[in-house]
């Protein structure tokens, strides 16, 4: 009997609430919920926009159960081609690759495989892709791929970044990937990221100069990776090469800290000004008086 007013109960919440809940979970649950009555499967495979976004979270589901929920996801009920961004980060499985999402998902157009350190793999993403090319099993300029994340704070050389890219823009109709890393002396990724001013402009002129007079003197460009959104945790300036050919931060002018504990310390600012307005809030919201204003 408790069973039966529980059903009924969760069948009492509007529709609306229910795909509200379920864009906010990750693949596994969201087939668990689907499965618990009849009203929320035809619900969920009526539905053209709780498909838009997969998350795949490792904590909510192992290998097994994720392959699962991806073979429910067929041309037979419409739902694989109503992907349009997959959320992989933290992942770290060697076996669950991104490139198992581009070739799901034709319309995919986001993915985000992020924090995976030990799975990351460039060099061997890139002969794969080049090796389906070849084969036929996939095609150039049929991929709907718009942007791709798959930075980590381990990341050092990636060699294969560059024909990484290409191949990538290949398969993809857009006219421009948008990739998160690139190499930190990759000058082409640094113009445009913040307007020259008028000494910064005179200082790279000397040092061309200074290049052209001394040309042994020139060192080859860093082959490091640096994340295209790397900010200094204490002014927010956007860093335009690695941790270790600047060392200071060209805002700030603090000594910069290696990718992890940067990101950690800026992660911990947010959530500190995120209390700081939630205290001031409540202060404005109920105000307490000062135990002697009755004095005034």
């Amino acid at each position: 009997m408790s069973n039966l007013n529980q059903t009924l109960t969760i069948q009492l919440i509007p529709p609306e609430m229910v795909e509200l809940i379920a864009c906010h979970l990750d693949i596994c649950s969201l087939m668990n919920l689907m499965d618990t009555c009849t009203q929320f499967r035809y619900q969920f495979l009526g539905s053209t926009y709780m498909w838009r976004r997969v998350v795949f979270d490792l904590k909510y589901g192992d290998l097994s159960a994720i392959y699962a929920a991806l073979r429910r996801l067929r041309d037979s009920n419409g739902l694989r081609l109503l992907v349009r961004e997959v959320v992989m980060d933290s992942t770290d499985d060697s076996m669950f690759s991104p490139l198992v999402m581009l070739v799901k998902f034709p319309n995919l157009h986001r993915l985000y495989a992020r924090n995976r350190r030990f799975n990351t793999k460039i060099k061997e993403d890139t002969k794969a892709l080049l090796d389906m090319i070849k084969s036929g099993t996939i095609k150039l300029k049929t991929f709907e791929l718009e942007r791709i994340e798959i930075y980590h704070h381990y990341m050092t050389t990636e060699p294969y970044l560059e024909v990484f890219q290409r191949t990538i823009q290949r398969l993809s109709r857009h006219p421009s990937v948008y990739i998160d890393i690139r190499m930190c002396g990759d000058v082409s990724e640094q113009q445009g990221t913040q307007p020259k001013t008028q000494t910064q402009t005179q200082t790279q002129t000397q040092t061309l100069e200074t290049d052209q007079l001394n040309p042994t003197q020139s060192s080859p460009p860093c082959q490091k990776i640096v994340s295209k959104v790397a900010k200094c945790w204490a002014c927010d300036y956007h860093f335009k090469q690695c941790w270790m050919c600047a060392p200071f931060c060209g805002g700030c002018n603090s000594r910069r800290l290696p990718p992890m504990v940067n990101d950690q310390k800026k992660q911990q600012n947010l959530i500190n000004q995120r209390l700081l307005q939630q205290t001031n809030a409540l202060r404005q919201q109920d105000p307490v008086e000062d135990e002697f204003s009755v004095f005034e």
